[in-house]
């Protein structure tokens, strides 16, 4: 999403509706491409595929970099959240991949 004014940059935001205002922003690097969604978890986590080919994950109340992986290629996709014998896990698909990774 694009600022007012902000030709060019693109940003994850995160609303605040006690304050009405923005809780953060995450300032979006790369060549303003990334047409995948954002997924939040009922833990607070933030994951999404940035414009740089990176698959995030941020803190929801700070947003804070919490870590990251570059796949190498555009990621068109929305991430997913699952759990197997009570490990979580993030996927997401990029080109003709798809990554999962395992929370620690």
């Amino acid at each position: 999403m694009q600022g007012v004014g902000e030709t060019g940059k693109e940003y994850i935001n995160a609303f605040d509706l006690r304050t009405l205002d923005f809780a953060w922003r995450d300032l979006q690097i790369g060549l303003n491409k990334g047409w995948g969604g954002v997924m939040s978890t009922g833990t607070g986590l933030v994951a999404y595929g940035d414009d740089a080919q990176n698959f995030v994950i941020l803190n929801g109340y700070t947003g804070k970099l919490l870590w990251h992986f570059n796949v190498g290629q555009l990621i068109r996709a929305s991430p997913m959240s699952y759990a197997i014998n009570g490990k979580q896990y993030f996927a997401i698909a990029a080109g003709s991949d798809v990554f999962s990774f395992a929370l620690p």
